[in-house]
């Protein structure tokens, strides 16, 4: 890949890569080996089955990513948890599609990883966070129920006492 090529690619935020028409990593940017903690000895000419111990050898990536060559599918979003040796559980949003290369007969895949492990955390707090507020509210108005209850049952006591007082003075 020639250097402008490369300075563009390594501006991206995301992880990049790209492969083969046999899956094997022609390239990754900057992002991908800071990303994954790893480097272009251990990257590329690799299947991306390979990588970091097999730890992408995941069964609906690899279904998808196999049919984007030969059916020139795009994929969007696609969504995978997993947990990378390196680096821990992380979730990520794949997009990748084929690209063709005017000069050259062979087809690529242009894969862009989007870390969103963060913003999914963030998620499932705000959802313990809501239940967390529901359980709360529920239980204070139980609490009302029950120190309501207690209250007339004070006055109830404090009642049945009067009345009694009063039949024992008649």
């Amino acid at each position: 890949m020639n250097v402008f090529k490369d300075d563009i690619l390594n501006t991206i935020r995301n992880s990049i890569i790209i492969l083969d028409s046999e899956l094997r990593v022609i390239y990754a940017n900057l992002s991908f080996y800071n990303d994954f903690k790893t480097n272009a000895n251990k990257t590329e000419n690799k299947l991306i089955y390979e990588l970091g111990n097999g730890q992408w050898n995941i069964p609906e990536l690899r279904k998808l990513l196999e049919e984007i060559l030969p059916k020139e599918k795009t994929m969007f979003n696609f969504r995978v948890s997993h947990n990378f040796q390196n680096i821990g559980q992380k979730v990520m949003l794949i997009n990748a599609r084929q690209l063709k290369d005017g000069k050259r007969p062979e087809k690529f895949i242009f894969v862009a990883i989007e870390d969103v492990t963060e913003e999914e955390k963030a998620k499932e707090l705000e959802v313990s966070s809501k239940i967390l507020q529901s359980k709360l509210a529920d239980s204070e108005k139980f609490h009302k129920i029950v120190i309501d209850r207690e209250l007339k049952m004070i006055e109830l006591k404090k009642r049945i006492t009067e009345l009694e007082k009063n039949a024992s003075a008649r």
